[in-house]
C-alpha cells in the first residue's frame, strides 16, 4: 500500500550487504496513504481497518419503520386545501438518537397512506366531472385533477419545527384561497409527494375510496451535516394539480364558487365548501446509505 525504492539484484550483479540492507531498511521505514489506488485492489477496506459493535453495517448506515392499521383510522373534517394536517400514530422519532446525515449519503424515505373515503358523493361513480344535475355541463367538463397530496417532512433543529424535505415544495404553507403552491424542478419539487384520486363508489351519501397510494424521496445529501430528528408524515387537500399560465402549481380554489359552482362542476355538493376526509392504515420509514466503504 506504498511506494518502497528498492534496487532489485539482477543476472550478472555482484551481491553486496550493502544493497540488500538498504532494500530491506526501504521496506521496514515504507510508509504511505491509504488511497484509491491501493484500496480494494489489494483487498484492504474500511471493514478491514474498523469495527462496530453489532457488526457491520455499511453502506446501510440507518434504517426505521413506523405504520398504523386501519383500526387507527382517522376522520379530519372541514379540509379545504388552504392548510395540512399531520396523520397520527406514524412517526419517526430519532430524538433520543438523532441521526446524522454526511455528504455523499443517500436517504430514502417510502411511506404508504390509504384513503379511505370523502364526505361529497359527488366523487363517486362517475367522478369530479361534472354536475349532479346531469345535462351538457357535466359533457363539456372534463375531470380536473383532484385529489389528496400526501407527503412528509423532518426536523432537523432541536428544538425546531417540522420543515419540507431538501429542494421540495413548501407544502407546509397555509393559503388563503384561490392560492397556488408553485412547483418546478430544482427547489421546489413533488419527489416527496404521492396523489391520490378521491373518485371512488356511493355508499350512504359519501363517496368511498377506498385508494391506497404510496410515495418515495431519494436524495443524495450535499454540503454540511443535517441531523435528522424526526420524519411525520403529513396531508392536504384537496388540492388541483394545474398550469396557471406561468407554472405548475397545486391550486386550492374556491370550493363551491366558480368553475366549481353547482352550475359547472357542483364541487363539493355538499357540505357547502368543505371537506370530510379519513384516513386509513399508513406507514412510514427512512433508510440511509453510506457509499464510502
Amino acid at each position: 500500500m506504498s511506494t518502497v525504492n528498492s534496487t532489485n539484484e539482477v543476472p550478472g550483479d555482484v551481491t553486496n550487504a550493502v544493497s540488500v540492507n538498504t532494500k530491506f531498511a526501504n521496506v521496514a521505514t515504507a510508509s504511505g496513504a491509504i488511497n484509491e489506488e491501493n484500496v480494494r485492489s489489494e483487498g484492504v477496506d474500511r471493514r478491514t481497518l474498523e469495527s462496530y459493535t453489532g457488526g457491520r453495517r455499511e453502506p446501510l448506515v440507518f434504517v426505521d419503520y413506523d405504520d398504523r392499521d386501519n383500526s387507527a383510522a382517522t376522520v379530519h373534517p372541514n379540509q379545504t386545501g388552504e392548510g395540512f394536517v399531520t396523520i397520527s400514530n406514524v412517526l419517526l422519532d430519532l430524538t433520543a438518537s438523532p441521526l446524522t446525515v454526511t455528504a455523499g449519503d443517500l436517504v430514502r424515505i417510502h411511506f404508504t397512506a390509504f384513503l379511505t373515503g370523502i364526505d361529497d358523493g359527488q366523487y363517486a361513480t362517475w367522478g369530479a366531472a361534472g354536475s349532479d344535475s346531469g345535462g351538457p355541463n357535466r359533457s363539456f367538463n372534463p375531470a380536473d385533477a383532484i385529489g389528496i397530496v400526501f407527503f412528509p417532512m423532518w426536523r432537523i433543529a432541536n428544538p425546531g419545527s417540522f420543515v419540507p424535505l431538501t429542494n421540495e415544495a413548501d407544502l407546509n404553507t397555509t393559503l388563503v384561497s384561490p392560492a397556488d403552491i408553485v412547483i418546478n424542478d430544482s427547489t421546489d419539487k413533488t419527489d416527496s409527494i404521492a396523489f391520490c384520486s378521491m373518485e371512488g363508489y356511493l355508499d350512504s351519501g359519501n363517496c368511498v375510496s377506498a385508494r391506497e397510494v404510496h410515495g418515495t424521496w431519494n436524495y443524495i445529501h450535499t454540503g454540511a451535516n443535517v441531523t435528522i430528528y424526526e420524519v411525520n408524515l403529513n396531508f392536504r387537500g384537496p388540492m388541483v394539480y394545474e398550469y396557471n399560465g406561468a407554472s405548475r402549481v397545486l391550486h386550492s380554489p374556491i370550493w363551491n364558487a366558480g368553475r366549481y359552482d353547482i352550475t359547472c362542476m357542483d364541487i363539493p355538493q355538499s357540505p357547502t365548501n368543505r371537506f370530510g376526509i379519513t384516513v386509513g392504515n399508513a406507514q412510514l420509514s427512512i433508510m440511509v446509505m453510506r457509499g464510502d466503504s
